[in-house]
């Protein structure tokens, strides 16, 4: 039987996949040390949302949520309290209390996404997480990356660069607008991969950034599969949408 221990030091790293491991009836989540912001008031979605949980100066109407987000009062607060924590003891909060709270936070977030808790990573960011995931495939001299126009700029530049390394053939193809029905998008991508076979992964975003069209995931990926071609998808602005 695995038992949880009270500390965890960072030489102690089996013990999170120990915990990450455990059902749910022998997991404790760890004690946080201060209270932290809870949503339990429906706000609409506009200006009073605006006003109450965000930091944008009230004569801008704010676009551009996507690329240059405004943070939430609440986890700007929450993240402040973070700081002043691990200052008070920078070896307590570090070495022993880091691990085990990212493994509770680990666990969290899979029941939110429905996820193993062992097949989750947190990362700085999306534009890391995707780097991660190109640098790490096993790609072979002449294999091709797919992804569509729609694409974010950052990931095409990583996919351009990856492919300049492993000497890669990147395909794309653009997507017409206005745009009014999902199966155009999934006709064009079956007709891309038939059209070029030596395609290994396809890259999609699960919200496009600049356009904020919802991909078809699903049926994108069932198409992909059944060329025998992985997929990546760029969730950066799924979650919560």
């Amino acid at each position: 039987m695995i038992t949880q221990r009270r500390y965890q030091t960072t030489f102690d790293s089996t013990t999170v996949q120990e915990l990450l491991s455990l059902p749910d009836e022998k997991y404790t989540h760890p004690n946080l040390p201060f209270e932290v912001a809870t949503f339990t008031k429906k706000v609409p979605f506009g200006r009073e949302m605006k006003q109450t949980h965000f930091f944008i100066d009230p004569t801008w109407t704010f676009l551009n949520h996507g690329a240059f987000g405004g943070v939430l009062r609440e986890v700007m607060d929450t993240a402040q309290k973070w700081q002043n924590y691990v200052e008070t003891q920078p070896l307590r909060a570090l070495d022993r209390d880091l691990l085990p709270l990212i493994v509770s936070v680990i666990r969290k977030l899979s029941k939110f996404v429905h996820a193993d808790p062992l097949d989750l990573v947190l990362v700085p960011n999306a534009t890391n997480a995707t780097t991660c995931v190109l640098k790490s495939f096993p790609f072979q001299k002449g294999d091709g990356i797919f992804h569509l126009d729609v694409a974010y700029p950052a990931v095409i530049k990583q996919i351009n660069e990856i492919a300049a390394q492993k000497s890669l053939t990147v395909y794309s193809r653009k997507v017409e607008f206005p745009l009014f029905y999902s199966e155009d998008i999934i006709t064009l991508v079956d007709n891309a991969l038939k059209e070029c076979p030596s395609v290994r992964l396809a890259v999609f975003d699960h919200i496009t950034s600049s356009t904020a069209v919802t991909l078809p995931v699903k049926e994108l990926i069932r198409t992909c599969h059944k060329a025998g071609v992985k997929v990546l998808i760029d969730g950066a602005h799924a979650l919560g949408n």
